[in-house]
């Protein structure tokens, strides 16, 4: 409430923000392979993924393969 106050006794224009730029998550690097795999057999489990990608050195957890 104060800083809309502020703006508007001043007159001053609202602040605009830009988006910002995405950051790269731990599955980033994985997301080929995981795309390859499921191209190929789409009805394999979210676990056995997770596990194949864990051997290849991902250190994320279940919930962010479930995402993709």
């Amino acid at each position: 409430r104060k800083t809309v106050a502020k703006y508007l006794q001043r007159g001053l224009k609202e602040p605009c923000y830009r988006p910002r730029p995405p950051r790269p998550g731990k599955l980033d690097p994985f997301k080929g392979y995981l795309k390859e795999r499921l191209d190929d057999y789409p009805r394999l489990s979210g676990q056995r993924l997770l596990r194949e990608i864990r051997d290849r050195g991902y250190e994320g957890r279940f919930s962010q393969c479930r995402r993709l």
